[in-house]
């Protein structure tokens, strides 16, 4: 890359990670979550039985399908890569994401590079930058508004596709 800028090391914190895929998740899919409920109202009026029909699925049927949701995405290539510490390095042709192992003598993921184009859309929260990279929930990375001074943000957003949303420096 011609005129590269590196970051400090940065990961994030897998509890706020997981936070974030929570609220994610239960955004995209509230409405799946309270269809049967409904439907189970709706039936109790007729009929006493549906209430234990409701509790069993508050707390029996949706703990255990959630319990697969949450470790489909805890245990996906992009969680590891999330809260793995990284050096994200940037330049004309993109960014360039290299992993450091878990503990010494570990091996180390393998190196990401991440085009201008792939970024989806940008948003700012007030300790970080988020950059969606696909349609699937977990696929963003946050990067922490420490990982760079702010004049080397400023350089970082002029890189960003011009449909992302408040790219303005910390």
């Amino acid at each position: 890359m011609s005129s590269a800028t590196a970051s400090a090391i940065f990961r994030s914190e897998p509890q706020a990670y997981m936070r974030r895929m929570a609220l994610l998740w239960l955004s995209r899919c509230w409405l799946f979550l309270l269809i049967p409920f409904i439907a189970v109202a709706v039936w109790s009026i007729y009929d006493v039985r549906a209430l234990v029909v409701g509790l069993m699925m508050l707390f029996i049927v949706y703990p255990m399908a959630l319990s697969v949701v949450w470790f489909n995405y805890s245990l996906s290539p992009q969680s590891r890569r999330a809260v793995a510490g990284k050096v994200l390095v940037f330049g004309d042709d993109g960014m360039d994401l290299t992993f450091l192992p878990a503990e010494e003598g570990s091996p180390a993921l393998q190196p990401q590079h991440i085009a201008w184009t792939d970024i989806v859309s940008v948003s700012r929260t007030a300790r970080s930058v988020v950059l969606r990279l696909g349609s699937r929930l977990d696929d963003f990375l946050e990067i922490p508004a420490e990982a760079f001074p702010e004049a080397t943000w400023q350089s970082f957003f002029t890189y960003l596709p011009e449909s992302s949303d408040d790219v303005d420096a910390f």
